[in-house]
């Protein structure tokens, strides 16, 4: 091996140790998958493929075409930037379970790390689950193709939530009901939170009113906005969250 091969293996060490304290300052457990995944039977064909590939390069190509064969309309901008700023993929697991870990450089030049879940693990809240043919089919496709949610590692918020962790409205207390300035235009028991800001705000979908992905933009004390569109929301406040 001569001294460019040990000056880069040495480098690629230190990225892997740094990333890898990073994902336990919120997970102990956490570990970077290294190794052949052929024989992991938890995770997609699709994720076995890429993680097969010895390049990041060709890693990342292969994780955002797929994002391009199921979302190209409805994630246009987020796919943009990945395309312009996807460091890395890694297979992740902590808490007994796989994700992927993707690698991004916000537009101040600081590494930001999103974690994409395993799409072979979503299992609906009960109360959604049993109104799952109302759910707009493009949502229940992102959970069920290609991940179970899409979010920042450190918080899990600011994007799609995990599946468990989608927000049953009615089961929740809100203030901002009592300072509403015009009356309520969702329907409590229907409407569940998909996409959490991590700041007290969700987009919401009723499902007794959720033709075209209809959503509403919930705050926990502002006051909400109807009638917006599900994906052009979630893509705008994803590509604005990579961003840093």
């Amino acid at each position: 091996m001569g001294f460019f091969d040990k000056l880069r293996d040495g480098r690629q060490d230190k990225v892997f140790e740094e990333k890898l304290l990073y994902l336990k300052k919120y997970h102990r457990d956490a570990e970077l998958i290294s190794y052949k995944v052929e024989n992991i039977v938890e995770i997609p064909e699709s994720w076995k493929k890429i993680f097969c590939m010895n390049k990041k390069e060709e890693r990342s190509a292969a994780t955002i075409k797929c994002w391009k064969a199921l979302f190209a309309n409805e994630l246009r901008n987020t796919i943009l930037y990945l395309e312009e700023n996807l460091l890395d993929v890694n297979l992740i697991k902590y808490q007994g379970k796989y994700s992927i870990l993707y690698s991004i450089l916000s537009s101040n030049k600081k590494v930001l790390y999103y974690e994409g879940g395993n799409c072979n693990t979503t299992h609906f809240p009960g109360k959604l689950q049993s109104k799952l043919d109302n759910l707009p089919n493009s949502i229940v496709r992102f959970y069920q193709e290609l991940h179970n949610g899409f979010f920042y590692y450190a918080s899990g918020g600011m994007g799609l939530l995990e599946s468990n962790d989608i927000v049953v409205f009615d089961d929740e207390e809100w203030g901002i009901l009592d300072d509403l300035k015009h009356p309520l235009k969702i329907y409590l028991p229907t409407t569940f939170g998909i996409f959490g800001s991590g700041m007290g705000g969700y987009v919401a979908v009723d499902l007794s009113d959720c033709d075209s992905c209809k959503a509403t933009l919930w705050f926990s004390n502002r006051q909400p906005k109807y009638d917006i569109n599900f994906w052009d929301i979630v893509d705008e406040w994803i590509a604005l969250g990579m961003q840093g």
